[in-house]
């Protein structure tokens, strides 16, 4: 069985136990960070949550068989070792600080928003616990967004507030295109999608938090098969982007 450390932020860490199994292990196993006990996973690729800033940690994977009842941190029998170190981090921007106050009513866009824009080189964004109600966001380069596990970004469903990307913008001297918005491939006018990067780069979203489309059939979906523009929006737009990663969070 080999263990690898895939990706790692200052706060979080994606391992691979490849032990031949696909979606889930083959076996089940117990995870240990500096001899305290992470719990277990079946999952080949699995995330660690709750990690400090610029700080070394041995992992160590027991098969579950070789760990006894109410016993965390066998020393032997280990299936795999390795050691992996967090990276840095200036400031953590609590999106509380700057208004937000995740009590499912409240449009909490605009603090959001203002956060994500003040967030320093090497900062965290970090949403914690609650439900904030929100139309669009969007993200800037070298962005570390976080939401915390029980946080929820939640649209607001009022869909004439979304404003539009156009599909294509032409250059002053028209030898060249802007492209925004898109269906389905094309260069077709759309709603600016509920998380949007416009030409980023170097952004994480991560975290155990729910982003939550709010979708119904009154909303978007009563015409689904009549495509009038502007189109509906995504969940998550990306377009002239690089170095976007995601971990962890649901998509609902």
């Amino acid at each position: 069985m080999e263990l690898k450390v895939l990706f790692n932020t200052a706060r979080s860490a994606t391992i691979e136990i490849a032990d031949g199994g696909k979606y889930h292990t083959q076996n089940k196993y117990r995870l240990t960070l500096n001899g305290k006990d992470y719990g277990t996973t079946d999952i080949v690729i699995t995330n660690l949550f709750g990690l400090k800033p610029d700080k070394e940690y041995e992992l160590k994977v027991y098969s579950i068989d070789s760990v006894e009842e109410n016993e965390t941190t066998t020393k032997d029998k280990v299936a795999a070792a390795i050691t992996f170190r967090t990276d840095s981090e200036s400031f953590t921007l609590n999106v509380r600080a700057f208004g937000a106050k995740g009590d499912g009513e409240t449009d909490d866009t605009l603090a959001i928003q203002t956060a994500i824009n003040a967030c320093p080189p090497d900062g965290r964004v970090l949403i914690p616990k609650g439900v904030y109600m929100f139309t669009c966001l969007f993200l800037k380069s070298g962005l570390r967004l976080e939401l915390m596990r029980d946080a929820v970004l939640k649209n607001d469903g009022r869909t004439d507030r979304l404003p539009l990307l156009p599909g294509v913008i032409q250059s002053y001297n028209e030898d060249s295109e802007y492209i925004l918005g898109s269906w389905e491939g094309n260069p077709l006018d759309q709603h600016v999608s509920l998380i949007t990067g416009l030409c980023v780069q170097d952004v994480v979203l991560y975290g155990e938090g729910t982003i939550d489309g709010n979708a119904s059939v009154d909303g978007w979906w009563n015409k689904a098969r009549i495509k009038t523009p502007p189109f509906r929006p995504k969940m998550l737009f990306l377009n002239h982007c690089e170095n976007i990663r995601l971990q962890g969070l649901l998509f609902a």
